[in-house]
């Protein structure tokens, strides 16, 4: 029989983990996530915004790049059903500026926290027997290099690779594994680092407006999210769903 359309946004008994979730995309999937029904926990170094609060939102405030706090973080989501790894950073700087401990950083932030929260969220998982999702939220600067965010491109493409090996990895045990791939989306970094860029012009961020005009918004992001997460998108592992308004046509 098929499944009424209603049924196949329901996220109704789901358990979600989002990182990055104070402000733009973040934010939004948390919101949407909500509305669906899901119970979420949350991790950022921000605090939770007023209208999120609620008895079926759970806020850490911890650094993702701390290993010890995301297994605590994990091990207390009862029931981890989904994950979304948001989180990330993207300083503007010159290559020849990136130092050691820069690259470390953007690598760590925006690469090594997801494979970390998917290592632990996918252990669950699998001990527990959840048919979950994890879905990765790259950029098109993975796709396409920009000037001055070089380790931030390159950490993303990164996560591309890692939702298809995690794809594989976690398919038998029934957990799909998605990237969402967002570009023009107005947020609010997004915004700083272009009026940083507007003082830079070797910054290399594009001005012309994509095919669908633009700006995105986060919602638009967090509606590929949601359906990368529930039961909409039962048969499809290692994909990439693109949010762009058609930008890397152009």
């Amino acid at each position: 029989m098929t499944t009424p359309l209603p049924d196949l946004l329901d996220l109704r008994g789901a358990h979600a983990l989002v990182t990055g979730a104070a402000r733009g995309i973040g934010r939004a999937v948390v919101a949407r996530l909500l509305e669906a029904g899901a119970r979420v926990t949350a991790v950022d170094l921000a605090q939770c915004p007023a209208d999120l609060a609620g008895a079926a939102l759970t806020w850490h405030r911890a650094d993702v790049r701390d290993a010890a706090a995301a297994a605590r973080i994990v091990d207390s989501a009862g029931g981890l059903s989904v994950l979304v790894n948001n989180a990330g950073v993207y300083p503007l700087a010159a290559w020849d500026d990136v130092d050691d401990d820069a690259w470390a950083a953007a690598l760590d932030v925006n690469l090594t926290s997801a494979a970390r929260y998917s290592r632990l969220a996918g252990d669950r998982m699998r001990r527990s027997g959840t048919a979950g999702a994890i879905v990765n939220v790259s950029s098109v600067a993975a796709v396409r290099p920009v000037p001055m965010l070089v380790p931030y491109g390159v950490a993303k493409a990164a996560v591309r690779q890692l939702t298809r090996a995690l794809a594989v990895e976690y398919a038998p045990a029934g957990i799909r594994v998605n990237t969402v791939t967002p570009g023009g989306v107005r947020t609010e970094g997004a915004a700083v680092a272009r009026e940083q860029a507007r003082a830079r012009p070797d910054a290399g961020f594009r001005t012309g407006a994509p095919p669908l005009g633009g700006p995105g918004t986060p919602d638009d992001a967090a509606r590929a999210v949601l359906y990368f997460a529930s039961p909409m998108s039962r048969y499809v592992t290692g994909a990439e769903l693109v949010v762009d308004g058609g930008s890397l046509l152009s």
